[in-house]
C-alpha cells in the first residue's frame, strides 16, 4: 500500500511507531520491525505490512516490515475507498431466536395467536422481517403494507382452526 507517514514517535517500551494518514492516536500505530529503518515524516512509501490479534487484545497490532520510498509523489495516484456501511443490521443468532419469540409472545399476549396453528404464520411472518432487516431491505411502509408476509398467509388473519375450546369436555 502506499501512505504518507505523517507522524512516528515511541512506545512506552522504546519502540519506534510510525503513523499514516493523518493518524497519530497509538491505537493507529505501525510498530516499525527490527530490520526495518523508520521512515521519515512526510515521507510516500510503499509499505509491507502486517497486522497481528494478539489475545485479549481489543484490536488488532499493526507492524510496518519493510518499506520503499515512492520516487514522484506528484505521479503518485491515491485513491482512498469509502468504507462500505453494512446492508442492513448485524443481528446474531440467539438475537435473533429472542426477536421471533418476543413477536409471537407480543401477539399471543394481543390475543393474535388463538391457537397453536396460529404460531407457524406469526413465527415465518417475524423470521421474514427479520431477513429484510439483516438485508437492510425493511422500511416503514413494509409494517403498513404487509409485504413482509408476501410469501405466507397474513398472521393477523384469522388461518382458519376450529375453536379448541368447543372440545373442553367440562
Amino acid at each position: 500500500m502506499i501512505v504518507t507517514v505523517t507522524h512516528a514517535d515511541k512506545s512506552k517500551q522504546g519502540k519506534d511507531r510510525v503513523y499514516f494518514g493523518g493518524k497519530n492516536h497509538w491505537k493507529d500505530a505501525y510498530y516499525v520491525g527490527a530490520n526495518c529503518p523508520v521512515p521519515q515524516v512526510g515521507a510516500t512509501i510503499e509499505a509491507d505490512t502486517l497486522s497481528k490479534q494478539f489475545n485479549g487484545a481489543p484490536s488488532p497490532t499493526y507492524f510496518l516490515n519493510g518499506w520503499t520510498a515512492v520516487k514522484s509523489p506528484a505521479q503518485t495516484v491515491r485513491i482512498e475507498l469509502p468504507v462500505a456501511a453494512p446492508a442492513g443490521f448485524d443481528i446474531p443468532g440467539m438475537n435473533a431466536a429472542q426477536l421471533v419469540s418476543n413477536v409471537l409472545a407480543t401477539a399471543i399476549t394481543a390475543g393474535l395467536i388463538k391457537y397453536p396453528g396460529d404460531l407457524g404464520a406469526w413465527s415465518n411472518a417475524a423470521q421474514k422481517a427479520l431477513q429484510r432487516l439483516r438485508d437492510g431491505k425493511f422500511e416503514a411502509e413494509d409494517v403498513v403494507n404487509g409485504s413482509y408476509t408476501e410469501q405466507g398467509p397474513d398472521p393477523s388473519e384469522d388461518q382458519g382452526h376450529p375453536d379448541f375450546e368447543d372440545d373442553i369436555p367440562f
